[in-house]
């Protein structure tokens, strides 16, 4: 019959909104990817035509001098980029780990005291010591100069403490109760069938965590006071700022012809933020999703 023939789907017609919306969206990429591009060409130009023509959409001249300089001339750069990938990997392995227990614990309904526990954890997102006590804390207990200073101070965040304690919530109890009835203590499940269905979550506040260990230059600059410890964002910092105070009083003009100051400025930029762009599309197809799955289940 004439009827039974597949219809072909009719087109949907283009309206006002999609317009808009695309229009907006549009502006909003090129308002984030120019500046890259600007920050691209900068680190790849000479110094002196970054000083003639400024920002530039398309490079006047090609240098890779401020990498040279900052990878291969400058020998602590490379113990400090080894630094940073070191405290972020184990770093924020151990936050997902401990971050993942205690959540974990928190939605068992059945756990003594889980609202007391609850309600210490949210005074923590209300309330911080300061910087002194942790200070003299970090002190007293040896871990100054040391990189686990860099480490425990944040080894757990309420915040993704408590996403991934909504994650766990909504994990059916009938699939714990028959893991039990099987003879599973909490340890296998919680290694065996909590974290292999929550993927998303993990790597969702996984990249929250490495991200904040990868950019963080502050808790370096307090505990740590033995240069060769510096990781890389610290160093970075350190450099721009002589630099910049070389500028100021004019001793950059001695050294113009072996330090591209303001190519140095957009090479260490670049250096910086690099790794974290190249790992966040292996884990953007879990973050996609993870980011609002916590938030279903209060």
């Amino acid at each position: 019959m004439q009827h039974s023939k597949t219809m072909k789907p009719r087109k949907r017609k283009i309206e006002m909104f999609d317009i808009v919306n695309y229009s907006v969206l549009s502006l909003f990429s090129l308002a984030i990817i120019i500046p890259f591009i600007f920050i691209i060409n900068q680190s790849v130009m000479r110094n002196e035509d970054i000083l003639t023509y400024g920002y530039t959409l398309i490079p006047k001249s090609i240098s890779f001098s401020a990498y040279h300089y900052l990878l291969v001339e400058n020998s602590a750069m490379l113990r400090a980029f080894l630094v940073s990938v070191g405290v972020t990997g184990f770093g924020t392995f151990l936050n997902v780990l401990v971050t993942s227990m205690f959540a974990y614990g928190l939605s068992k309904k059945n756990l003594p005291y889980r609202n007391f526990f609850t309600i210490l954890l949210f005074i923590t997102m209300l309330f911080n010591g300061g910087l002194i006590p942790k200070y003299l804390l970090i002190s007293s207990i040896g871990l100054k100069d040391t990189y686990l200073a860099l480490i425990l101070p944040g080894l757990m965040s309420a915040w993704n403490t408590l996403i991934l304690r909504n994650f766990f919530s909504a994990i059916p109890d009938s699939l714990i109760e028959s893991a039990h009835l099987d003879g599973a203590n909490e340890y296998k499940i919680f290694s065996s069938i909590i974290l292999p269905l929550s993927k998303a979550a993990l790597a969702t506040i996984g990249l929250f965590y490495a991200v904040a260990h990868w950019n963080n230059w502050f808790n370096a600059a307090i505990f740590i006071t033995d240069k060769n410890k510096w990781p890389m964002q610290l160093l970075l910092k350190e450099m721009l700022d002589a630099i910049h105070v070389a500028a100021s009083s004019g001793a950059v003009d001695s050294i113009a012809n072996t330090l591209p100051t303001e190519s140095v400025k957009a090479a260490a930029i670049i250096i910086t933020t690099f790794p974290i762009v190249m790992v966040y599309p292996f884990v953007q197809k879990y973050f996609v999703k993870g980011v609002m799955i916590g938030s279903v289940k209060g």
